[in-house]
């Protein structure tokens, strides 16, 4: 639970977190694109090594070859830690922006109940009567 947090604007926060969210939903998704394609570079090398090997070919061929594979190698262990991060900033996110909803809805039901939520230091500046 995300404990400390003053936001005078629950709307605002609220609204933000929502984009916040969103962006980070699009870098996990861009992220995971870009795991499948580093995967599928991957597994052309292999696919391109094996056909070399079964032709008998060797010498620079195979080396640029190597060359290559280490590279989709690297790109795919890069990729995967792209998803890694973008999944972990996508979950802070949807943390976030739940616990500023719950906070809305708890604004909202002091609210309907008399407005004892702008008496509070979470929703606003206390008023004193």
């Amino acid at each position: 639970m995300i404990t400390g947090v003053e936001a005078p604007d629950l709307e605002t926060a609220v609204h933000l977190a929502d984009e916040l969210k969103a962006e980070c939903a699009r870098e996990a998704d861009e992220a995971a694109a870009e795991l499948a394609a580093a995967e599928a570079a991957a597994t052309r090398a292999d696919t391109f090594g094996a056909s070399l090997a079964a032709a008998g070919v060797g010498g620079g061929v195979v080396e640029a070859l190597a060359s290559f594979a280490d590279g989709t190698s690297a790109r795919v262990a890069a990729a995967r830690a792209r998803v890694a991060s973008a999944d972990a900033g996508l979950a802070a996110a949807a943390r976030a922006r739940d616990e500023l909803r719950a906070h809305e809805a708890a604004a909202d039901s002091l609210a309907a109940t008399g407005g004892a939520a702008a008496a509070t230091a979470w929703y606003g500046a206390a008023t004193a009567g």
